[in-house]
């Protein structure tokens, strides 16, 4: 009978042992990945404000393109993984805002110059930062398929495909308009 008793405990004995160390290496895991994801997140926003950097020259060459003659047109893809595009038709810009990063560009509340792009970062709490990227367009005037409205655009899995369009100059200002337009919608 002892025999029996003795050999019931050792198996719960290996059973308990085996729950402890799986928590401990759970434990383990969770500290680990606690402390490597924000790091990974920082990274991926680092690489994500680059692009988007890149991206917001391309859509100005495309624009300063367009402006050498009435009716000149260019398609681009704006793919958005993450933040926001916004075209402000009555401020006359076209700008990218990132919320929340980790990974800030410039020193926080300084606007610095990167050609024709204003960046700025603000603080935010927690070690959190929101990151803009503008092109200012003052001297034109930006439209949204022929209107002078804000629009929006979230992170979707195919982009936006828009077309730019020189609409000419207004007959009473003769300020140029640039007007954008989705291709397919």
């Amino acid at each position: 009978m002892n025999l029996k008793r003795g050999s019931f405990n050792s198996k719960a004995q290996i059973w308990v042992e085996t729950v402890i160390y799986t928590l401990i290496g759970l434990t383990i895991m969770g500290i680990i990945l606690s402390v490597v994801t924000p790091k990974i997140n920082q990274i991926n926003d680092r690489a994500l404000l680059s692009q988007t950097k890149e991206a917001m020259t391309q859509i100005n060459e495309q624009v300063q393109e367009i402006l050498s003659s009435t009716g000149q047109q260019r398609d681009i893809l704006l793919t958005v993984k993450k933040g926001e595009y916004f075209i402000d038709g009555p401020g006359n810009s076209i700008s990218f805002i990132l919320k929340g990063t980790g990974a800030p560009i410039s020193e926080p509340d300084q606007v610095i110059k990167s050609g024709e792009i204003n960046i700025l970062t603000k603080t935010k709490t927690s070690g959190k930062y929101d990151v803009y990227f503008v092109l200012n367009y003052s001297q034109y005037n930006i439209t949204y398929s022929g209107k002078d409205v804000n629009k929006t655009f979230t992170p979707a899995p195919a982009g936006y495909r828009l077309l730019l369009i020189n609409a000419g100059s207004s007959s009473i200002t003769g300020t140029k308009q640039i007007d954008i337009k989705p291709i397919g919608a």
